[in-house]
């Protein structure tokens, strides 16, 4: 993004090396952007923030099976959900007896030590009962992380907002700490979810323009206990509207599903394999019938760049915009995967100009022989069709009400377990 574009060298700026910004650089940004102290949060805001962490490990595992087809979809999305429903059950068995243990050994353990003082009796069961003095502290450590997460994520925003700001002042570009998420972004990871904040942009205004910049959204829906998830995405300008095409980075995929943002992902049959080692790098989708519009945009030398430069990231084009996406590399307080981001809009920044002379053929032609054919692509061009993991969403509801109802009962003993724990406590007061 720095001026003028050099594609063979990426931005290298002092200011942005691997050097941590010092208390003094981030105390002056703090002061400077009037941002808050964060403080720790109580222990209601606490278990929101446990609940969050199992909700996005229950979203990630029953994904599996996005994009796939048939026999392939319904296996993956058996694996998904199980696998969502461990984890999601797991979690939720785990906070249940983190309150147990945090409020009720520690009650037994006065209570015991109490009566021992003064009666001497039950000192056997006071024994038995401080063997559960590390389990409670290692509750209440937990907690106590939990409750600082806002003062650790805001370190985190702080450090990478310094670097970010840095980066923009010696590269003559311009630095926006928060904004609300732009409303001309199209792409697919603005689909997702209900946007929160876009966060440290940095733009270009020049031609072509380009920006780099932390997007949040939330996925729950639920404004009072939000479930946050952070992407890091870049945008470069177009010089005009091209079909919907997009590019799965197969180096992110996981296991089993694609790294591509949300629930969704492009139906298989709109697959094109293309020439050289492309195929190893990227999963190709263009709209039906583009695929030599789609040959026309990617010559071999805009294929070399693609994979010399952003094989980490996925590609979307929608419109006249190209968007690289990254939960992992685009989202990070380090300098090289800002370099990397840089290195590759600019790439592609010497390339797409060539993209401005396409014009689709199914377009109607102009009745006038001066008039200019109508730029962009015909309607069956604009959107690629969607494939959600219906298989998978399905399979991972039924596991989840069948082994909600196996379990049922063992959480009905767990809770009769306590209630007798509690009347056991009560009858010390007899």
């Amino acid at each position: 993004m720095s001026s003028p574009p050099d594609a063979e060298n990426p931005a290298t700026v002092d200011s942005f090396s691997g050097r941590a910004p010092s208390r003094a650089e981030i105390d002056d940004y703090a002061r400077r952007h009037n941002v808050q102290a964060a403080r720790r949060q109580g222990v209601i805001a606490a278990a929101y923030t446990a609940v969050a962490i199992v909700t996005r490990s229950f979203m990630t595992l029953a994904r599996i099976g996005v994009g796939t087809r048939g026999v392939a979809r319904v296996i993956l999305g058996i694996i998904g959900g199980v696998s969502g429903l461990i984890t999601l059950l797991a979690g939720l068995a785990f906070l249940v007896i983190a309150a147990i243990l945090a409020v009720v050994v520690p009650g037994m353990i006065a209570l015991e030590l109490v009566f021992f003082l003064l009666f001497g009796e039950n000192g056997s069961t006071l024994a038995n009962s401080l063997l559960l003095t590390p389990l409670a502290v290692i509750v209440w450590g937990w907690v106590w992380w939990l409750s600082g997460h806002d003062i650790r994520q805001q370190r985190k925003d702080l450090r990478y907002g310094v670097r970010a700001e840095n980066y923009a002042r010696d590269n003559n570009l311009e630095y926006t700490r928060v904004r609300h998420p732009d409303r001309h972004l199209r792409g697919m990871l603005f689909q997702v979810g209900r946007p929160v904040v876009t966060e440290h942009r940095v733009r270009r205004t020049g031609r072509p323009s380009a920006e780099i910049a932390r997007y949040t959204f939330d996925l729950s829906g639920d404004p009072n206990s939000p479930t946050l998830v952070t992407w890091g995405y870049a945008t470069l300008r177009l010089p005009a509207a091209l079909p919907h095409i997009v590019l799965d980075a197969r180096g992110a995929n996981n296991l089993l599903s694609t790294s591509l943002p949300g629930m969704w992902a492009p139906r298989t049959e709109q697959k094109l394999s293309l020439e050289g080692d492309f195929d190893r790098y990227f999963t190709l989708f263009c709209p039906r019938g583009y695929e030599a519009d789609a040959l026309y945009l990617f010559t071999p030398d805009v294929m070399t760049r693609l994979i010399d430069r952003a094989a980490l990231y996925d590609v979307e084009i929608i419109d006249n915009q190209l968007f690289l996406y990254s939960k992992r590399h685009l989202a990070r307080d380090d300098a090289a995967s800002w370099q990397r981001a840089d290195g590759a809009l600019r790439a592609m920044a010497e390339k797409v100009e060539q993209w401005g002379r396409w014009r689709d053929d199914r377009r109607p032609h102009p009745a006038h022989p001066l008039q200019s054919a109508p730029a962009g692509p015909a309607e069956e061009g604009r959107r690629l069709t969607r494939s959600f993991p219906i298989g998978a969403a399905i399979l991972a509801a039924g596991f989840v009400a069948i082994a909600g109802a196996i379990v049922w009962n063992d959480i009905a003993e767990l809770f009769a377990d306590t209630r007798q724990l509690f009347s056991w406590i009560g009858s010390l007061f007899r």
